[in-house]
């Protein structure tokens, strides 16, 4: 499917470092999809930017219909680990205990 390519792609570029080549992918997808979310999260955490993952793991909750799952949170906290945002993480640890 389009999604598992893009994901893959996504995830491929984060791993051979080049992120903004993963951004891309992204940004150009044509379906709202999850699983290309948490992919990007994921990648915005592997190269220690989680100011970055945050930031569109909120845009994800407030301006799309898709439902928050696992994934999504797992990779948040990820992104909060490899960068230092250890209070961060646990605020969103919190958030997800109480609201999810």
């Amino acid at each position: 499917s389009v999604v598992a390519v893009i994901s893959s792609l996504i995830s491929m570029y984060s791993k051979c470092g080049c992120l903004q080549d993963a951004a891309k992918a992204f940004s150009e997808r044509e379906d709202e999809d999850e699983v290309m979310w948490s992919s990007m999260i994921s990648a915005y955490g592997f190269h220690g930017q989680g100011d970055e993952a945050i930031k569109l793991f909120n845009t994800m909750a407030e301006q799309t219909e898709m439902e928050i799952n696992e994934v999504a949170f797992l990779n948040l906290l990820y992104a909060c680990s490899h960068s230092g945002l250890k209070d961060k993480g646990l605020e969103l640890f919190d958030m997800m205990v109480g609201e999810y």
